[in-house]
């Protein structure tokens, strides 16, 4: 889910909701000025003059620093530099949600690991109470570490970057890396913005933009359009849902991902985007130019459900921006007048990354009488309450989350769902909690950090975590080998057992539900619409229908989550739904896999589970290659005297946040020994840096800690191999003239990759792409050269069709090539010569 990024393509700008609570003020913090700062070291004298522009500093002296002359000199934004890290550090260690961690001595540590890991031909030494940090080429820095100097760490933290910069690094990128090492050791949502992110992020909240209003995402390796938002520059000039677009203002968007492209899309209101765009039923690629304007994104969306007894309303909400509260508002009144009622609400937050806070209050108000919403606790304890109900919004209402359910759709479900006010059904929530304040600092740059945790009106912290449905589903995929059969659902796995942030030590308790029900079904296919593979929102609609005629027949006026559950624990209808749902995945399950896998729907606790254990975990061997493929044997054991029901195993890498292989094991016998393996494959980085990786079992999804076994896998240095490739026609039959390809000419594309390097290349896939249009047909998109010698060339063929027409002198073929011996995938675009009709 997570692998096809999907954001609003505005012009030549991406849109993307931030997933945090954020507010736009400046801090108040005992910053050094300028003056006083060095005036109290003793350091330096300062003269200031103002101008237009703001006030401009000068070192007049500076005594005893010739690493100040040597840094600044020419250089004078390193000297701005200086007070940006000092301010940074300043306001982690005064508002930080658990500042009381954060001194000098922890950001050193912090430093230091991130020194570890980069292996910039760098070497890190402890001697005398001093630190060094040498560079084979630089020479060395030193920190004395019998004095914890606020100044001298500053003074360390800048010469460390410049010991990083090189000639693919700036002095700028290398010092932000820097900072953001250690800002990402406090939490993962601390951070200093670069100017472009510190916009995107101001953009994505206001939900007005300058662009084209179209969402897309990489669909076999091309810019996709997923949507035209309605009334857009793109709608109007006829931009549809699967248009390709190749390339923006000349640049080829083949083969690279959204966030590669950022930068070559951004653009101003008023200014033209011309784009290359290639529909489904173009002869060829054609060209438009749209200008951009400011586009006003709907943060919610309207479905009316209407059965011949039942008006049940479904809300969309995509993010919340400044308009959320008041659409979902509109909504609720609209659907009312025109149907005279509102048997049930359906709010659908599924992949809904959060937004701002107050509109997440304000969606809750609706549906609270003086209630507790949401407390922040941090520097300050903060409680936000309910106003006075209207009465307007009495109805039952069901929330569907998933694993991207973030922030302040975290706060709306569990406000709803703590209050006896809504059944929440779906995943696991993403498990974001924390409140982040953005204060800008100098060249357009932000600080981005966390001065606040997030509770249910229950005393549930959120942070790493998630709130948890009262019904669980968990989609199985519907595929021919059991590796990340759950994969759509490993994301909370991730997040709730494998935490690596220091979040996770105070935090409370989930607030699961005691009698949470486990439903597992079976992905349905892509062809069939979008609204019958849609297992959440169907049976949402189901259990409405039937606590309408429940609620009727015994008279029951309170529409609360406590109803709405016995609902679906009395309903024979409900019940049948869900058993045929689970009697398919059962089937399933055990036909291609062997596994026996319960179809109970009734929550099976881990808590009976804690003596089943991984006895034995192991690898083949002690040391690697990047990119081999890893045989992690296992053992388990269980020595109680019941069944141990729905086990799986999952393994981890650490630091790739998606790297997880799980494999279902399904029921595990009273006095049963299961062995098995799971085949990982290890990243393709090029390093000699261990890799950690964590074994560990789930029971219903639910992960024991108390199982994960760790284990040290050592990389041996690799040498990457170099290629190169070209394409050309042969074996040309039914044209006139050799070379190029005619209308209706069959012949092959030979395309040649080139080993340049002393490496031997194994597996090297080729995939060539059309991007022609109807011009032509290829056959067989995809092959495999089992490997190439160094300094060697070897040739596949992909069969070529001219179409009935030729328009293009040059014809595009996207070619894409890979192998675990490359650093990277080559992607490019290539061309052989067309003789136009």
């Amino acid at each position: 889910m997570r692998n096809n990024k999907i954001k609003l393509f505005i012009g030549n700008f991406f849109f993307i909701i931030p997933c945090f609570f954020i507010t736009f003020f400046s801090l108040s913090v005992s910053d050094h000025s300028f003056e006083n700062f060095f005036a109290s070291k003793g350091k330096f004298n300062f003269s200031k003059n103002s101008n237009e522009s703001g006030e401009e500093y000068f070192v007049n002296e500076a005594y005893g620093y010739d690493w100040l002359l040597d840094i600044f000199k020419g250089k004078e934004d390193r000297l701005e530099n200086f007070f940006l890290v000092d301010r940074v550090l300043s306001l982690i260690k005064s508002h930080y949600v658990d500042s009381e961690i954060v001194n000098n001595e922890f950001i050193l540590s912090r430093l230091l690991v991130f020194v570890k890991k980069k292996q910039n031909n760098l070497l890190v030494n402890f001697s005398e109470k001093k630190w060094y940090i040498s560079h084979t080429i630089k020479g060395s820095v030193v920190f004395d570490a019998s004095n914890y100097d606020t100044y001298d760490l500053v003074k360390f933290i800048l010469e460390v970057s410049s010991l990083l910069e090189n000639h693919k690094t700036s002095y700028k990128d290398a010092l932000t890396a820097t900072v953001n090492s250690i800002l990402s050791s406090l939490d993962r949502h601390t951070t200093l913005l670069s100017k472009a992110e510190y916009r995107e992020l101001k953009e994505g909240t206001e939900g007005r933009f300058g662009g084209l209003g179209v969402l897309v995402g990489v669909r076999n390796r091309i810019l996709t359009v997923l949507k035209a938002i309605p009334e857009s520059p793109a709608m109007a000039v006829g931009i549809k849902s699967g248009d390709k677009i190749l390339s923006i203002n000349g640049m080829s968007t083949y083969g690279f991902s959204i966030d590669e492209l950022v930068e070559y899309m951004r653009g101003d209101p008023g200014s033209i985007a011309q784009l290359s765009l290639l529909s489904e039923d173009d002869l060829s690629p054609r060209v438009i130019q749209v200008k951009r304007e400011i586009i006003n994104v709907k943060s919610v969306e309207r479905e009316d459900i209407i059965s011949k007894n039942n008006a049940i309303l479904f809300i969309k909400i995509d993010s919340f921006s400044m308009q959320t509260a008041a659409d979902v508002r509109t909504s609720f009144d609209e659907f009312k007048s025109k149907y005279g009622k509102i048997n049930g609400l359906i709010i659908d937050l599924r992949f809904n990354p959060g937004g701002l806070l107050d509109q997440s209050v304000k969606v809750s108000d609706l549906f609270l009488k003086e209630s507790l919403i949401v407390s922040t606790k941090g520097l300050m304890d903060e409680y936000q309450y309910a106003s006075q109900y209207t009465g307007d919004t009495d109805v039952p209402i069901i929330i569907l989350l998933d694993e991207e359910s973030a922030s302040a759709s975290e706060i709306l479900a569990g406000s709803l769902k703590d209050n006896d006010r809504a059944l929440i059904l779906g995943q696991k929530s993403f498990g974001k909690g924390s409140v982040q304040t953005i204060v800008e600092m100098p060249d357009e740059l932000a600080l981005k950090l966390t001065v606040a945790r997030y509770y249910t009106p229950g005393g549930y912290s959120i942070q790493d975590v998630g709130i948890d449905p009262d019904i669980l589903l968990y989609s199985i995929s519907n595929k021919n080998e059991n590796i990340n059969l759950l994969s759509s659902s490993l994301h909370h796995v991730y997040k709730e057992s494998f935490i690596s942030s220091r979040e996770d030590d105070s935090l409370q308790l989930s607030n699961k539900s005691k009698n949470q029900q486990i439903l597992y079904y079976v992905k349905k296919p892509k062809k069939m619409k979008e609204n019958e593979s849609d297992i959440e929102k169907n049976l949402s609609v189901q259990i409405l229908r039937e606590a309408n005629k429940f609620f009727l027949e015994k008279k029951i006026e309170d529409f609360s989550r406590s109803n709405l559950i016995s609902t679906v624990n009395l309903s024979k209808k409900i019940r049948a739904n869900i058993s045929s749902l689970a009697d398919e995945t059962h089937q399933f399950l055990n036909d291609n896999f062997n596994i026996e896998w319960s179809n109970n729907f009734d929550h099976f606790s881990s808590l009976q589970n804690d003596s089943v254990t991984i006895q034995s975990v192991f690898v083949d061997k002690e040391i690697y290659n990047r990119g081999d493929l890893l045989n992690i044997n296992f053992q388990i054991f269980n020595p109680t005297q019941s069944d141990a029901e729905r086990v799986s195993i999952l393994a981890k890498i650490r630091g790739l946040n998606f790297a997880m292989y799980e494999i279902l094991l399904g029921k595990v016998k009273k006095g049963e020994v299961k062995n098995g393996k799971i085949e990982l494959k290890l990243p393709n980085i090029n390093s000699s840096t261990p890799a950690v990786i964590d074994v560990g079992l789930l029971f219903s999804g639910v992960w024991n800690k108390k199982s994960i076994k760790t284990i040290a896998i050592d990389f041996q240095e690799k040498q990457m191999a170099e290629i190169a490739a070209d394409i050309r026609l042969v074996s040309e039959h039914g044209g006139k003239v050799l070379g190029k390809l005619e209308a209706k000419e069959y012949a092959k594309l030979a395309i040649s990759v080139t080993n340049s390097s002393q490496v031997e290349m194994k597996d090297v896939s080729v995939e060539v792409l059309n991007l022609a249009g109807k011009q032509i047909a290829l056959g067989e998109r995809q092959k495999l050269i089992p490997w190439i010698s160094p300094g060697r060339s070897e040739v596949i063929h992909v069969e070529i069709l001219g179409g009935r027409s030729l328009v293009s002198k040059k014809i595009p073929l996207g070619v894409y090539i890979d192998s675990s011996d490359i650093m990277k995938p080559q992607k490019d675009v290539m061309f052989i010569d067309g003789l136009i009709d």
